[in-house]
């Protein structure tokens, strides 16, 4: 089962979380909003912030399912786009979701530890 904890979810097997998944809000300055869609945003776009599964669960389907839960929600709040930050190890993950790849970048994760990272953005979003 899985509940909403804010803009975010855990599933739980046996009373252990096993997946979560979250996301928010980004304003057009890249700032990101908790609660509710920054004023005025002319495309209100959620950010994919966090989706993980336990390794206990290999191949069958529970982070696909964290970040579907992910993706409904932002669009019954409103989104019009949907946009993510993958490392590159993760970014078949996303391209076998409908994401697309927009920018390459590197991101410090911890003082002097840089990962290359990924941009992507939700290419069927509203298709079908």
């Amino acid at each position: 089962a899985a509940f909403r904890a804010r803009c975010g979810f855990i599933a739980h097997w046996l009373d252990q979380p096993v997946g979560s998944s979250a996301w928010s809000w980004l304003d057009p300055d890249g700032s990101c909003w908790e609660s509710e869609a920054p004023p005025d945003a002319p495309e209100p776009v959620a950010l994919i912030r966090a989706v993980a599964a336990s390794a206990a669960f290999p191949g069958r389907g529970l982070g696909r399912r964290m970040l579907d839960a992910a993706i409904d929600d932002a669009r019954i709040a409103g989104a019009r786009s949907i946009a993510l930050v993958a490392t590159l190890g993760s970014a078949n993950f996303y391209r076998r979701a409908g994401f697309d790849p927009v920018r390459e970048f590197e991101t410090e994760v911890a003082p002097g530890l840089r990962i290359g990272a990924l941009l992507m953005r939700l290419n069927s979003y509203f298709a079908g």
